[in-house]
């Protein structure tokens, strides 16, 4: 597959949960990918671009990372309930340390793919 972005995202299924600047209450949802600079959610609620979000990814039990989103993209999937919607967020504020924890995450987890496109294009 060919990356269009400057950042590779890493094909991971985390739990996660959002919400908008005016709902209180959280709602589950699904990180497909993640990068540094964003993620795809599977979401059950339809956005618009550029509508912020708060996200919090659950990396399977080695910490949660909270992250301010803005929405890029949404499209249907077809699918019912929490996965109706992909939505493509970058990220507005994600502090170093969770980039780290995405990172170190990235690489425990999906190790022999970071060195195959570390590697990439290296004669």
């Amino acid at each position: 597959m060919d990356e269009k972005r400057g950042l590779v995202r890493w094909a991971l299924a985390l739990p996660a949960e959002y919400k908008t600047g005016k709902e209180e209450v959280s709602s589950v949802c699904e990180c497909r990918n993640i990068s540094n600079k964003g993620m795809c959610l599977s979401l059950e609620k339809e956005f618009g671009a550029d509508s912020p979000l708060c996200v919090d990814v659950d990396l399977n039990g080695t910490g949660v990372i909270n992250t301010n989103c803005r929405v890029v993209w949404q499209k249907k999937t077809g699918e019912e309930g929490n996965h109706r919607f992909l939505t493509g967020v970058s990220f507005t504020h994600v502090n170093d340390a969770y980039k780290e924890k995405i990172f170190d995450y990235v690489y425990r987890n999906r190790h022999e793919e970071v060195v195959q496109r570390w590697w990439a294009g290296v004669k």
